[in-house]
């Protein structure tokens, strides 16, 4: 019996045990969901920012919220940045129950917009396996936030000036970049590389909002003496800046832009057209009293030597007028392609600063040729110019020029053709109805080996109708053919006070027609002075002796 009763007191005890434990499991909180906490570390963005298209990792945390069983945890899903994030790749982490651990998670990206910021939701879920292969279903989420690279668009490098750019001199560009980016930002350019001593001076610091493009202008390099001569590809570097108001601070991005850089000792050539009316009045003939026939055209002149750097402008004949208008060709080579034409302004002038090529060809290459059209009109003429290289006709090359010469000079002229005087008779009027008598003579005073001039001869007449003589039939070197013309005197004439008419004369060289110079007469009115008397009497009529 006493058995009995000690089995019986140990059943008991056992089932209070028992009792007890299912009332401790019965009162204990049931945890479902093994996911607790899900925390993204943005600031441990690799790389930070990153470039749209590129992939970012991020260290993510994940508490284990179960209260007896370790679990294996693993991102598998993202959204928001308009669907253009997916999870590239993600450890399959093992965290013990009631603990935290770290996954390592890897972002895609894709059409982000660069140099923002995009929120992102990331999902964890729960695995009962090493290879999280199969997941549980228990997951949760946390927030985070991707920095996104800013890029520069399209960057462009045009409008050298000066061009070319003399060693150790500053040369100006203007540089356009476009800003890809969601906001406004700053840019500059902050390197320029290629040839040799090459720095930026200068940059303006421009504002450009997002997706606008900006012009930098102007950004200034400076260039030493090691620069070497010639035409180099430059690159510029464009940078933007987190600063919506400076260049300073962070650099968002950084672009290039291609370029080139025409180095070279500037040179510029002057030229002069001159008409002189008489071949005696051309100066500085190399062999006075010969005729220039070197490029094998009749009539040319030889009009020059060799001066130096000295403007020849004192050289100029007060007999010779300028001729304004007046074109002048380059060429590429001796009976090449024509690079470029100038007309003679003020003064019967013209400053052209040479390009790069022309600058090559006068310094170091074949020659830079300058061809004065031919204006048969002005008669016959040739150029001349300081280091030149042939005897002077209509063509011309410059060659050779030393880097210390900046300045060349090339003096043309031409002999008048057809040199027109006028007279008139009498030189003054004083009555409506005067007639006045003009006398045209028309000469070829062109050099002495012109071919001879050929009719018909005819004078334009502003206030008359001119007729010619019939001889000579042509007109040979310092011939002459006499014109005549008259013209009646009107009331308007005498009130004007003078009468000025002009005229232009016109003859032919083969088919083409030449015109002269234009001559003025002038004839002054002398009105009679005359007294007139008038007599009236009062009264008309009488009918008294002594009436008065």
């Amino acid at each position: 019996m006493p058995f009995k009763r000690r089995g019986s007191r140990t059943l008991r005890a056992a089932t209070s045990v028992f009792v007890s434990l299912i009332l401790i499991l019965m009162t204990a909180p049931v945890v479902n969901a093994a996911v607790g906490t899900v925390t993204v570390n943005s600031a441990s963005q690799n790389p930070s920012p990153v470039a749209p298209g590129s992939s970012a990792t991020f260290s993510v945390t994940a508490e284990n919220a179960s209260n007896f069983t370790d679990r294996y945890f693993k991102a598998t899903a993202i959204t928001g940045a308009g669907g253009t994030l997916s999870v590239a790749s993600s450890t399959c982490v093992l965290i013990a129950h009631g603990t935290t651990g770290t996954i390592s998670v890897t972002i895609g990206t894709t059409a982000l917009t660069p140099g923002g910021a995009d929120a992102f939701t990331l999902t964890v879920t729960d695995y009962n396996s090493s290879t999280c292969a199969n997941p549980l279903t228990s997951s949760n989420t946390g927030d985070g936030t991707i920095t996104v690279l800013a890029t520069i668009g399209a960057v462009t490098v045009t409008g050298q000036t000066p061009d070319p750019v003399a060693p150790g001199s500053t040369v100006a560009y203007t540089v356009t970049a476009q800003n890809t980016s969601g906001a406004t930002h700053a840019f500059a350019v902050t390197l320029v590389s290629g040839a040799t001593g090459l720095t930026v001076a200068s940059s303006p610091c421009v504002l450009v909002a997002a997706g606008a493009t900006g012009t930098l202008t102007p950004v200034q390099i400076a260039t030493t003496g090691s620069t070497p001569i010639g035409t180099a590809n430059i690159t510029v570097t464009v940078t933007e800046y987190t600063s919506a108001t400076a260049c300073t601070g962070t650099a968002l991005a950084t672009a290039t832009g291609a370029g080139t850089m025409d180095v070279a000792w500037p040179l510029q050539v002057t030229l002069y057209k001159e008409i002189c009316p008489h071949y005696s009045d051309v100066p500085a003939n190399e062999n006075p009293g010969n005729i220039d026939d070197t490029g094998g055209h009749a009539g040319e002149l030889n009009t020059g030597y060799q001066r130096g750097t000295a403007d020849p402008a004192t050289d100029i004949p007060a007999a010779c007028r300028a001729a304004v208008g007046w074109s002048f060709e380059f060429l590429d080579a001796q009976g090449g392609a024509v690079t470029s034409t100038h007309a003679t302004g003020a003064g019967g002038q013209v400053n052209v600063d040479l390009g790069m090529a022309d600058i090559t060809r006068a310094r170091t290459g074949g020659g830079l040729w300058i061809r004065e059209t031919t204006q048969y009109n002005a008669g016959f003429g040739a150029i001349r110019c300081y280091i030149d290289m042939l005897n002077g006709d209509n063509l011309e090359n410059i060659q050779s020029v030393p880097n210390n010469v900046s300045h060349v000079y090339c003096l043309a002229y031409n002999v008048q053709a057809l040199t027109l005087t006028k007279a008139a008779a009498p030189a003054t009027y004083d009555t409506v109805g005067n007639t006045i008598a003009y006398t045209y003579t028309l000469t070829n005073t062109g050099t002495p080996t012109t071919v001879s001039l050929v009719r018909p001869f005819t004078v334009t007449d502003n206030k008359a109708t001119v007729t010619c003589d019939a001889a000579p039939v042509s007109l040979a070197y310092n011939v002459s053919v006499t014109c005549h013309a008259s013209y009646l005197i009107t009331q308007a004439d005498l009130d004007a006070g003078s009468l000025t008419n002009t005229a232009v004369g016109h003859a032919y060289y083969g088919t083409s027609q030449i015109d002269s110079n234009t001559a003025t007469a002038t004839v002054t009115a002398t009105p009679r002075r005359t007294l007139g008397l008038t007599k009236t009497a009062l009264p008309a009529t009488y009918n008294t002796l002594g009436q008065a």
